[in-house]
């Protein structure tokens, strides 16, 4: 009897080790990919930030007369900020994943209402304020490497 209950403990403690194993493996595995993914991030989003403030800059007195390019210059934000929700930790995921919400919200108006460059212009303000936040995480991660 008693070697039934040693046997069903060690399955137990087996089980336990496994699971803490699994758990710790998926930590260095994300561990691992952030440290290679958030340089991309960080200049891919740099690229399309400085897309979005030449679109901008060309405006003729502020004014958003094409919709549909003021919506692909808000899409082309979209993809880079999700991969830092995705890629990122507390407030730079906090971050992104507002700027992410209003980048979605601003598409669906450009659909009804149409978009204004004031608009834009937060989303701008919000991509470089993200962009710096991620230029920070990984000056602190070359730190503690």
């Amino acid at each position: 009897m008693w070697i039934i209950d040693a046997a069903t403990l060690a399955s137990l403690l087996g089980l336990a080790l496994t699971i803490y194993v699994a758990i710790t493996l998926e930590q260095v595995r994300r561990r691992y990919a952030r440290k290679g993914r958030l340089p991309k991030i960080y200049d891919e989003l740099e690229r399309a930030t400085s897309a979005l403030l030449a679109f901008l800059n060309e405006l003729p007195d502020g004014e958003i007369n094409d919709q549909n390019a003021a919506s692909l210059a808000a899409q082309a934000l979209k993809p880079h900020v999700l991969d830092a929700v995705n890629y990122t930790s507390s407030n730079v995921k906090l971050s992104a994943q507002g700027l992410h919400d209003n980048l979605s919200d601003m598409i669906e108006l450009a659909r009804t209402t149409g978009i204004t460059a004031s608009q834009l212009w937060s989303c701008y303000g919000s991509a470089k304020e993200l962009n710096s936040m991620l230029n920070s995480s990984l000056l602190d991660d070359a730190w503690r490497a």
